[in-house]
């Protein structure tokens, strides 16, 4: 009976053991490595922090990354010319308003630094490879702002990030904007613009004396002319004054604005509709008083941007009537007939210029305005608009001030009631009190948090500087709003068939109907943890994107990407189908005894514990059958049982009790062979 007891607490115990090594959390570990990856990016930045980690998770996948870090010419070398390398580091930067990426993923782009070609993807029926059918014809659908477009988009985005791969998106850098709590509905992601008609102030501030006023930190603006500008200050401060035809909200929906509508008679001939009783801003010297906006204006500013070589696309355009104009599209100059193109509607972003204060004279031809006239350079310097604002003073070492023209369509519930601009949820109903918006300028950046410290800024632009940002993380009195800015990095693949095994073309072992190179390039993707990286660099103040475009386009993000999260055994399942057995099986790090694989493979993997489970069940029986027979002994040993917390501690409770028993009855068999 003594070894009965013994087997039964053997199995209870290595079934409890069994149990808790299930919940031991396990690490994924590197091997050695299977191939080799060249790996390139600029020897300044976070690329060789970025390549650093990444090297570290390929590691656990059998994959040894050789970091090269370069100067920038040499850099720029490689990825346009040389192309000796496997995997970069890359980040762009840009400014425009549409989802074409051609000259990046098309075949002969000269930024193709992945290598697509069309072979890899050709289709018999479009006569071309399907990535650049669909680059191809997104550039074609007309109306460019039609639902149609942007579903063609999102299909595009999700083929090339799951069928082709050429990169693996990173972060969505972001600029931060802090607010006080008690200026209610600013939206920094909106703006100030889009917020003003919204936003008030709820209770007052320590240190803040005016409340008709919003106080915000700038760098000084240069140029208010924006055929001059080069700078996003200048941009940023004129857009508050100047108004465009159409409008890009913070999401990049598209809406009309000083153009009341447009329609297309046909693929390459557009006709605008502007809107009536819109008045001009005085000039600077307050010679021109009463002016309306009006066909000439637009006219006007197509021709000085078409002057300064903007708008390679516009052919012609005509005024065909008091409130229209017809543009004349030709995306291509080179063919007998005119070329359709959508990517030019986001010029149609263009500030509108005052036709009646700039075109005063002209050149000896009659036609073309004289920008050497006393106007231009005071409209550079003081510049007017139809905007909500208008700018009433600027001194470059203290301060920019914009006060509400009180004359502005803004304010007119006869235009802002169209239901087409769906005005007021844009822009709100401006029945607060706020009459001025001041821009202060710094040199010392410590007195700008300084003076919004103690109520003297209203909000807090700073930029993408996250150490800074922290400070008021957590803090209840302010609110932390996010600016996506005009970057886009990503890890891209060299895609080229003379990379043996990135680039192979080579039907994978493990699904024939893709590549090698697909399905490597797809394991690297998942076996990167960038929410680690990101917590470890940014403290998570930067959102993964996964979207091969700039996050700040907005509805044209494709929002049901595939995306490449870490997840370990995806990175091996992949690595797998390539034909790379990597020699162990997946682990998580998640791997707790509530799952019945969990626990089945730990039988499995546990001979020891099986023959133990097959002994314990054999003494089990015996126990049973034996049961009244032991009953006496049970019965002379009195236990008090209590009721216990859970299942786990029942079973350590019932080993002791019967060790206990057991103990007991060796004790007094003891006793009587001393008595005996």
């Amino acid at each position: 009976m003594k070894k009965s007891k013994i087997f039964t607490i053997f199995f209870v115990t290595w079934t409890i053991l069994g149990g808790s090594l299930c919940l031991i959390s396990r690490e994924t570990k590197s091997i050695d490595p299977i191939f080799y990856l060249k790996a390139i990016s600029h020897n300044e930045g976070f690329g060789p922090i970025y390549l650093n980690y990444v090297k570290t998770y390929l590691e656990h996948i059998g994959i040894n990354l050789d970091i090269h870090l370069l100067n920038w010419s040499t850099f720029i070398d490689e990825l346009t010319l040389y192309r000796d390398f496997d995997i970069c580091y890359v980040g762009f930067t840009g400014s425009q308003r549409d989802p074409d990426f051609t000259g990046v993923y098309n075949e002969n782009g000269s930024l193709n630094m992945f290598g697509y070609h069309t072979s890899m993807d050709w289709d018999d029926d479009m006569g071309t490879g399907i990535n650049e059918w669909y680059m191809r014809e997104g550039a074609l659908i007309i109306p460019p702002d039609s639902e149609e477009r942007v579903q063609h988009y999102w299909a595009w985005q999700q083929y090339l990030m799951d069928r082709i791969v050429p990169c693996i998106p990173i972060f969505t850098k972001t600029d931060f904007a802090i607010s006080y709590i008690n200026l209610d509905e600013f939206s920094a992601e909106d703006g100030i613009l889009q917020s003003w008609g919204k936003m008030d102030w709820l209770a007052s501030i320590p240190g803040k004396t005016d409340y008709s006023e919003i106080i915000s930190n700038s760098d000084y603006w240069h140029d208010f002319n924006p055929l001059n500008q080069t700078d996003t200050v200048s941009q940023y401060i004129s857009n508050f004054v100047l108004d465009p035809l159409i409008y890009y909200d913070a999401d990049f929906t598209i809406w009309p604005h000083l153009a009341k509508n447009w329609v297309f008679l046909n693929d390459t001939h557009m006709r605008i509709t502007l809107r009536d009783g819109i008045k001009w801003q005085p000039d600077p010297d307050g010679n021109f008083t009463n002016e309306i906006f009006d066909v000439h204006d637009v006219y006007f500013s197509l021709y000085c941007y078409k002057l300064a070589n903007w708008f390679s696309w516009l052919e012609d355009f005509e005024i065909v009537g008091s409130t229209t104009i017809d543009l004349f599209i030709d995306a291509n100059p080179n063919t007998t007939i005119n070329e359709p193109s959508a990517t030019f509607f986001q010029d149609l972003n263009m500030r509108i210029l005052p036709e009646h204060f700039l075109n005063q004279t002209q050149l000896a031809d009659g036609v073309t305005p004289n920008s050497t006239h006393i106007s231009w350079l005071k409209f550079n310097k003081h510049g007017f608009g139809t905007g909500l604002f208008q700018l009433k003073s600027s001194n470059e070492d203290q301060e920019t001030v914009l006060e509400i023209f009180n004359d502005s369509w803004f304010l007119d519930p006869l235009i802002t009631n169209d239901p087409s601009l769906n005005f007021d949820a844009r822009f709100g109903d401006f029945s607060n009190d706020l009459t001025t918006l001041k821009f202060k300028n710094y040199s010392d950046f410590n007195q700008t948090i300084a003076d919004f410290n103690i109520g003297k800024l209203d909000i807090l632009n700073l930029g993408s500087q996250i150490d800074l940002v922290l400070d008021y993380v957590g803090n209840p009195y302010y609110n932390i709003g996010k600016i996506k800015d005009n970057t886009y990095e990503f890890l891209g693949f060299n895609m080229r068939e003379v990379r043996p095994v990135i680039g192979s073309r080579e039907a994978a072992p493990g699904d024939t109907t893709r590549s090698k190179g697909l399905f490597v390039r797809k394991a690297i993707g998942y076996a990167i943890d960038w929410e680690f990286i990101g917590g470890e660099i940014y403290s998570n103040m930067y959102e993964r994107n996964h979207n091969p475009i700039y996050p700040y386009l907005g509805i044209w993000n494709n929002p049901n990407i595939i995306r490449y999260n870490y997840d370990y055994s995806k990175a091996v399942e992949y690595m797998t189908k390539a034909g790379f057995d990597l020699g162990w099986e997946p682990t998580y790090d998640d791997w707790n005894c509530g799952g019945f694989i969990a626990f089945i493979v730990f039988l499995i993997a546990s001979p020891f514990i099986v023959v133990g489970l097959v002994i314990g069940l054999v003494v089990f029986i015996v126990v049973r059958s034996n049961k009244k027979k032991n009953e006496k002994i049970y019965t002379e040993t009195p236990v008090i049982m209590k009721t216990p917390a859970d299942p786990l501690e029942k079973k350590i409770e019932e080993i002791t009790i019967m060790r206990k028993i057991e103990e007991e009855k060796v004790e007094k068999e003891k006793i009587n062979g001393e008595n005996e």
